[in-house]
């Protein structure tokens, strides 16, 4: 009868639960551990506390940039961790998430985050260099900082 089935069908979830599934999301993703750079975004996460019973294989990282439609990236192993490269100089990168791969199939991805490419230009110099109080042990030195960091 159903009843039955439904009772079987949970004692049978609650001991095989964590076997032969699919893995869970893996959580804290951030960007680092090293600052994003002119064309590269570093990544790091934690591994999902249920793999499904099976081995994580690699990893996929999922990310858009804008104007272009969702990419993905392939880890080449197990570790936490990725490099979203060859990217444009200042270039925003959204909705990047994970997901574990095993023998099982991929899993649930994680929470997205966003991050951004750095610029990759110099400063412009500052402008309206004066020297005025100059002593023996001393020298005033004024200027106009430039508006363009370079980033």
């Amino acid at each position: 009868n159903g009843r039955t089935h439904a009772v079987c069908n949970k004692i049978c979830y609650d001991y095989c639960g964590g076997m032969f599934l699919k893995p869970h999301a893996p959580s804290g993703l951030a960007v680092g551990p090293g600052l994003p750079t002119g064309s590269a975004i570093s990544l790091t996460w934690d591994a999902p506390p249920n793999s499904g019973g099976g081995r994580i294989l690699h990893y996929i990282v999922a990310y858009t940039v804008s104007g272009y439609p969702e990419a993905e990236d392939k880890t080449g192993d197990d570790r936490p961790a990725h490099t979203l490269s060859g990217l444009a100089s200042q270039t925003a990168v959204s909705g990047i998430s994970v997901r574990a791969v095993t023998e099982f199939g991929a899993g649930e991805r994680s929470t997205s985050i966003s991050g951004a490419t750095t610029r990759t230009t110099r400063p412009v110099a500052p402008t309206q260099l004066t020297v005025s109080s100059v002593t023996v042990a001393s020298v005033t030195v004024a200027w106009v900082a430039s508006l363009d960091t370079g980033g």
